[in-house]
């Protein structure tokens, strides 16, 4: 005599023989929600959120007022095309402008790292790019207004292959006859590039040859002869280059400038005599300074005006930005052994000439410039992960780069690493990172993007899918070609290696597509699903109407993986609808999937409706042929369960209808044997005879909770089961 109860039921192990299971883990655990031990349907996902565009494949959720889950509707969404695109709130102390940042690009267009302010998002405004550039031209310093007189200071050019050239960006005003020129040359010749300037006088024998015109060849020369020559301007022009020929020629042109301008002022002046070098940088509206403009060092006095001139930006740097001030900084002589530059001013975007009236007393206790390296962003960022400390970590191919702690606009190049493989994705895990890569993972530890260290973890377990990255409390789990990987620092391990195969893992038809998995973390455990790609066909190859332009394979597969609770293992699930993206929501933790232009909302909560599953056991084996004659099945219905239908289906083969509890079915040997529809609780069921078998399966496809099956050879046998 045989009799069996089922009870606290287990969810799947791929990697084990169905007859070799636990006495209550199933062959196939489908939509099933298995924690507590009864089998039940998981939560029907709730509808959050209704995408504005057909295109959206993620979308990020901005809480209007409370952060609890109970008011998860009531949020501003931001819509991407990007299914990887990473969005980050504002890391930096303080901000009032409430900052949101993101970034992607793997195997999409590439999407320029941006931000942009809650008040803007709330009112739909478009977004900045992130960074703030530099300046590309030096500042223009004089130390007067009105005639500017172009000079060549002896001493400040070095000769190469016979040609002396000298860097020029500096003009300055005083009387004729308080220059003396000494430059030593006798007859020299002035040619112009460019717009001529008026020219208001000219020291020396004039041999005006042509008269000026616009050109960007020497056509106008002006030859002088006298220790004394000298040439005067009526508007001031950064950027000349003076170059002194052999022959003794002197030309004035306006290239970019490959070093620091120099010049002298040897006339008399207001204090003592000194170097200064200035740069100035631009600065947002929300405080967020750039790297500075290339340098001019201008020999003076230091009680004179000291007058700098700047360089409007241009529509390409303001283009997607907001900058509204300027920083100027300057040297101080005596103030250490390196140049460093310390705050002089801040104007408006729209002044261009500022007077430097602030003796060094006060300029020397300033702020020191500290955007020297604060670049922006590669434009081709990948990705970006927030780290403790402020930081942000970013990557592109094989670089990771990293933000200027709490300054999400600065990424210096000095603080980049490298690694051997491409890099897919990144992790974090306490103070490091783990960087998921096409080869070995590997991880970067530290507090200060300016110390990082890179560590290669032991381990050739190369990530498959950035969508498949994660972050928990035991480290970073990501999908490799074995399995799911958990890595921390200085280790990789396939904590699935027990639970599935890698044929079983790899099986996108009937499993998982891994390559396109998207996850994330419900009741602990990893929840995923294979999401729709881009690309099936070549665009221009086919009609497109007359073919699927995007990739569905494994996109209604899904699964819930719990590696920490061996009762529940591994359940599968399935979707008619299929996925765009899977993810966690930043503010709840809960879980978010996009499908059919709209996100839905996991949520496991208890007044969520249920959903339909089906449940198989494992392969019951008996000592001898036996043929099971009665079952029991005792279940419980739910709220939201749907009425019964008032005639019971007695077909021997059916499927699940919307107006149906729940089936249970029973396999001899593999063939189906009887099939019986759940109307009550505890209902005994008589089983046909002539069924001698071996081994035996139990199923069930119900939308109500399961709590225990009972089966045996004979009635009586069951009644003490």
């Amino acid at each position: 005599m045989v009799a069996l109860k089922l009870k606290n039921f287990g969810g799947m192990i791929p990697a084990v023989d169905p007859r070799l299971l636990p006495e209550n883990q199933a062959e196939l655990s489908e939509n099933t929600w298995m924690y507590t031990g009864s089998i039940e349907g998981i939560r029907v996902p709730t509808l959050v959120y209704t995408c504005s565009n057909s295109y959206t494949r993620k979308v990020y959720r901005i809480p209007k007022q409370y952060y609890d889950k109970a008011h998860i509707p009531d949020s501003f969404w931001l819509e991407f095309s990007n299914p990887f695109i990473d969005v980050i709130h504002s890391p930096t102390v303080g901000d009032t402008y409430d900052r949101y940042y993101w970034a992607g690009a793997q195997d999409y267009s590439a999407n320029t790292p941006m931000y942009n302010t809650t008040a803007r998002i709330e009112v739909g405004s478009p977004p900045f790019v992130l960074g703030i550039p530099a300046p590309a031209i030096a500042p223009f310093i004089s130390r007067a207004s009105g005639v500017y007189i172009l000079e060549a200071s002896f001493g400040e050019y070095d000769t190469l292959k016979n040609k002396t050239t000298i860097y020029y960006s500096h003009a300055y005003g005083q009387d004729t006859d308080s220059f003396r020129s000494a430059t030593g040359v006798n007859d020299i010749a002035y040619g112009l590039y460019g717009a001529t300037r008026a020219i208001s006088s000219l020291k020396g024998n004039l041999d005006q040859s042509a008269a000026p015109v616009q050109t960007l060849i020497p056509r106008n020369k002006y030859s002088t002869s006298g220790q004394r020559a000298e040439m005067r301007y009526t508007t001031v022009q950064s950027g000349l280059r003076i170059t002194i020929s052999d022959s003794g020629g002197i030309t004035l042109g306006v290239p970019t400038q490959p070093s620091p301008a120099t010049s002298s002022n040897p006339h008399e002046g207001t204090g003592i005599q000194e170097a200064r070098a200035y740069v100035y940088t631009w600065v947002s509206a929300y405080g967020e300074e750039g790297p500075p403009s290339p340098a001019t060092l201008y020999n003076g006095w230091s009680g004179d005006p000291w007058i700098i001139k700047l360089t409007a930006p241009t529509t390409a740097n303001t283009t997607d930005r907001n900058l509204s001030k300027v920083n100027i900084y300057r040297t101080v002589t005596g103030v250490g052994g390196a140049t460093t530059y310390f705050f002089v001013a801040q104007i408006d975007i729209g002044q261009t000439v500022y007077t430097d009236l602030i003796g060094d007393d006060v300029v020397s206790v300033n702020q020191i410039l500290p955007s020297t390296y604060w670049y922006a962003p590669p434009s081709d960022l990948e990705g970006m992960v927030t780290m403790p400390n402020g930081m942000i970590a970013g990557w592109r191919k094989n670089e990771i780069w990293f933000c200027e702690p709490y300054r999400p606009h600065a990424w210096p190049s000095p603080y980049t690493l490298a690694v051997e493989f491409d890099i897919v994705g990144l992790g974090v895990i306490g103070q490091s990172l783990i960087v998921c890569t096409t080869g070995a993972p590997f991880s970067i530890s530290g507090v200060n993007p300016a110390s990082m260290s890179v560590s290669r973890i032991t381990s050739n377990e190369s990530c498959l899918s950035r969508g498949s990255i994660i972050n928990t409390a035991s480290g970073v789990i990501y999908a490799s070609q074995h399995g799911l990987v958990l890595a921390v620092p200085g280790s990789a391990q396939v904590v699935t290696r027990d639970m599935v195969t890698k044929d079983h893992w790899l099986d996108s038809l009937n499993n998982l597509n891994i390559p396109s998995l998207h996850a994330s973390i419900l009741n602990g455990a990893y929840y995923c699903w294979g999401t729709v790609q881009p690309g099936c066909f070549e665009p221009t190859a086919f009609e497109p109407s007359a073919f699927l332009q995007n990739d569905y394979t494994g996109a209604q597969n899904g699964a819930i993986i719990d590696f920490s609770n061996q009762r529940v293992s591994y359940v599968k699930l399935s979707s008619d609808t299929p996925t765009f993206n899977c993810y966690i929501d930043n503010w709840t933790g809960e879980t978010f999937v996009l499908r059919d232009g709209a996100i839905y909302w996991v949520d496991i909560s208890v007044e969520r409706a249920h959903g339909p599953y089906t449940w198989r056991s494992k392969i019951l084996e008996t000592p001898n042929k036996r043929s099971f004659e009665a079952m029991r099945v005792y279940f419980s219905t739910f709220s939201d369960t749907p009425d019964l239908n008032p005639v019971a289906n007695t077909n021997p083969v059916q499927n699940l209808a919307a107006d149906q509890w729940g089936l249970v079915r029973l396999y001899a040997d593999g063939v189906l044997c009887f099939t019986r529809e759940l109307r009550n609780s505890g209902d005994m069921f008589r089983l046909p005879s002539g069924f001698k078998s071996l081994f035996w399966q139990i199923e069930i496809e119900s939308r109500v909770q399961i709590n225990s099956v009972e089966i045996a050879t004979s009635a009586k046998e069951l009644g003490i089961v």
